[in-house]
């Protein structure tokens, strides 16, 4: 973005007083040689390739000498060196000629920044508009690769200007790192990963710290769940333990509020006691709910984003009977339409175009971001529906004057809340749930009893 267009479309010009040096083939840090799969120290980083172990040193010591030189005795340093779009070396990542390498896989999506809408006296400093409207992403542009795959269009080392191997500034990680999100394209289901992955969630499971999981696979999914589930040799067992209504609600017209002879408010500091003990005491009646405290919620360590505020608090006769929770995880993470299929193809566009003037729900265009939240930290006193669904309303009112398009709730199949959701408009999706766990957990699956699961969809 420092030296490209905000559309992305042509080449900024840059100051007589500025200089701009993209540095090929080099990662944030070097790395030791000779370069490793993983870095000492942070077990959590396993790449699928060797780090890149170029040094960093030498360009330091140019652009400081360089610099000084400039600032000291008025010597301009040399001309600004990058990849740019007029020479085609800057370029949309759909459009990059990295090679095919065997053993390497390649980066098959960008991450995005957004428009940020933070009220008209931004500019003056004053933020009117918190969180912030996200508005189109901007465009993303990537360095043109050669036919040996190191980047064009920067200052290169002698590495790469006769290079010996491919040095990236990118390394895509291990499939073992955020296995309980396990995403593979489908040219790699049938091979290796997936059995690499599961190799290193057993390393993971040695050191004794848990002996069950839990795992959600979309219920639709059948080669996963044939998988998966097959009892083959080397995976962990998965025992079944019902579905995940994981269904949106609609954000569309506006609803009547619900009368639960109780009210609605928002959490707060003064509340957050309350509202904790109203969790624990309603999570412990039901399986793999969490244990909270006021602190997680204080300090943001746990959940990362959300805020006192978004809870949502029934309190009757001064007591909390009830709390939900609106969880926005926008700024870390994206859903984006890559197209529909069936009869959403024709149908996506037509609703578009009527929802102005009839009101109707508004389908997301290709390529646009699903505007949505998660219905989180579900807890109600002896499971009154009633009580839920003024909950529910609240939070649903509130979200009719915002930008979301979607309410994303997970409540399991046997969950009596579930019946609060046949008030809206829903796009239905389920996931399968399993306790997951090695032989060294049989006994500790064969003790759990009939309480009925919860699992927060929004860390799934």
């Amino acid at each position: 973005m420092i030296h490209t267009s905000p559309d992305g479309l042509s080449d900024a010009k840059l100051g007589e007083n500025t200089r701009v040096y993209f540095l090929a083939g080099l990662q944030h840090f070097s790395a030791l040689f000779p370069p490793q799969k993983t870095s000492p120290g942070s077990p959590d980083s396993n790449a699928q390739q060797r780090y890149n172990p170029n040094p960093i040193q030498w360009y330091w010591r140019a652009l400081i000498t360089v610099m000084n030189q400039w600032v000291k005795d008025g010597t301009a340093p040399p001309a600004s060196t990058y990849p740019k779009i007029a020479d085609g070396t800057l370029v949309p990542l759909s459009k990059s000629a990295f090679p095919n390498i065997p053993g390497v896989n390649k980066p098959h999506e960008v991450s995005l920044a957004y428009h940020l809408d933070f009220g008209p006296q931004w500019k003056d400093g004053i933020v009117s508009i918190e969180p912030p409207k996200v508005g189109k992403p901007f465009v993303v542009l990537v360095p043109q690769s050669d036919a040996d795959g190191n980047d064009l269009g920067g200052v290169s080392l002698p590495e790469l200007q006769v290079p010996l191997a491919t040095y990236t500034g990118w390394n895509l990680r291990d499939p073992g790192i955020g296995l309980s999100d396990l995403r593979l394209s489908p040219e790699y289901r049938s091979g290796g990963l997936l059995a690499r992955g599961y190799r290193f969630l057993k390393e993971l499971h040695a050191d004794g710290r848990a002996l069950l999981y839990t795992t959600a696979i979309f219920a639709e999914n059948a080669h996963a769940l044939a998988t998966l589930t097959a009892g083959r040799a080397g995976l962990p067992a998965y025992h079944p333990m019902g579905c995940l209504n994981c269904s949106s609600i609609n954000i569309g017209r506006t609803k009547p509020p619900f009368e639960a002879h109780c009210d609605i408010e928002r959490g707060s500091l003064a509340l957050l006691p309350q509202i904790v003990d109203c969790l624990n005491r309603n999570n412990a009646r039901k399986q793999f709910a969490p244990f909270h405290s006021c602190e997680e919620f204080l300090l943001g360590r746990r959940w990362r984003d959300f805020q006192v505020s978004d809870f949502y608090v029934a309190v009757r006769n001064g007591h909390v009977i009830g709390v939900i929770g609106q969880w926005n995880q926008r700024r870390f993470k994206q859903t984006r339409v890559i197209r529909f299929s069936g009869s959403l193809r024709w149908l996506a566009p037509m609703a578009n175009v009527t929802h102005q003037v009839f009101k109707g729900r508004r389908f997301p265009e290709v390529g646009e971001e699903l505007r949505s939240f998660y219905v989180s930290f579900v807890a109600v006193d002896d499971d009154d529906v009633s009580v839920f669904r003024a909950l529910l309303r609240a939070l649903y009112r509130d979200a009719v004057a915002g930008d979301a398009m979607f309410a994303l709730t997970s409540l399991h199949q046997e969950d009596p809340l579930r019946a609060a959701l046949e008030d809206y408009s829903l796009t239905p999706f389920s996931a399968r749930i399993y306790c997951v766990c090695y032989s060294d957990g049989e006994s500790g699956f064969g003790i759990l009893d009939s309480r009925v699961p919860y699992l927060e969809a929004a860390t799934l």
